[in-house]
């Protein structure tokens, strides 16, 4: 009967052995190695085939991008994702060049790419919520603004392709952002849904904007105001949106999901 007990033991120490390597895809061949100093051009991505390619990029990016974190600016909350690490090191350019077996998806290739900063990095990274200061956009009142309304448009409709043809340059309820600056003041209008509004709204603000609308649907929407001294514009745009669009965005604290770096080193040599 041990017999029986050892033997089942070791087979499933091999099926989770087994699991483990499934769940960790590698690159066939891969180089890293620190960028070359006052480098002045970047490359990024995943190239034709079976090419995934990092030259001059900052780790922090290189990480969020194997995690899918859009950390650009323009993204709802996005560069409020990531958290923790030395500073030094995520803003530190990289050269990642390798390749993935024939026929790897993007997918697949994300994946591999997380294990080699794993591997190469010792990057240990985690999922946490955390309680954060946030900004809070709600309804100002029962009625939306004058430069806020709802479109009817069917983004994948027939009728909107042809629309989008036709109308290039003007805003349509699909995930079109446009913004004019000018010396004293500052504009944006598009059109989309709630998520876009965000998206647009988030590169004015200093922390993680949160939709508690309870609005669904496409939108269109249209604001401008005044440039004033850094300190200041935050509060102009906010009561810019509360004026034009019937929103409110009030500072609050609440949950937000984020990924914890809680380790990271110079890579190992090639």
């Amino acid at each position: 009967m041990k017999g029986n007990q050892v033997a089942l033991l070791v087979v499933v120490l091999m099926l989770l052995v087994t699991a483990g390597e499934a769940q960790s895809p590698t690159f066939e061949v891969a180089s890293v190695k620190p960028s070359a100093p006052n480098r002045d051009f970047s490359e990024w991505g995943y190239g034709p085939g079976a090419t995934v390619r990092f030259l001059n990029v900052g780790l922090r990016p290189i990480i969020a991008d194997a995690y899918d974190l859009d950390m650009s600016a323009a993204t709802a909350g996005g560069e409020y994702r990531l958290v923790g690490g030395p500073s030094a090191l995520l803003l530190r350019p990289f050269d990642i060049d390798a390749r993935a077996p024939a026929g790897a998806t993007q997918a697949e290739k994300k994946a591999m790419l997380r294990t080699l900063l794993a591997d190469r990095f010792k990057l240990r990274i985690r999922k946490e919520t955390r309680q954060v200061p946030l900004y809070a956009l709600t309804m100002a009142g029962k009625e939306f603004g004058p430069g806020f309304k709802r479109s009817t448009l069917d983004c994948n409709s027939e009728t909107a392709k042809d629309y989008r043809q036709k109308n290039r340059d003007v805003a349509t309820p699909c995930n079109v952002l446009r913004t004019e600056a000018t010396r004293s003041s500052y504009a944006f209008r598009g059109a989309g849904p709630m998520s876009s509004l965000l998206r647009q709204m988030q590169s004015r603000l200093d922390r993680p904007l949160v939709d508690q609308t309870g609005l669904s649907g496409n939108f269109e929407w249209a604001t401008k105001y005044r440039l004033l001294p850094t300190e200041g514009e935050a509060l102009v745009f906010v009561d810019a949106v509360r004026e034009d669009l019937g929103l409110r965005i009030t500072p609050t604290k609440g949950p937000f999901d984020v990924l914890v770096i809680d380790s990271v080193e110079m890579p190992s040599e090639n």
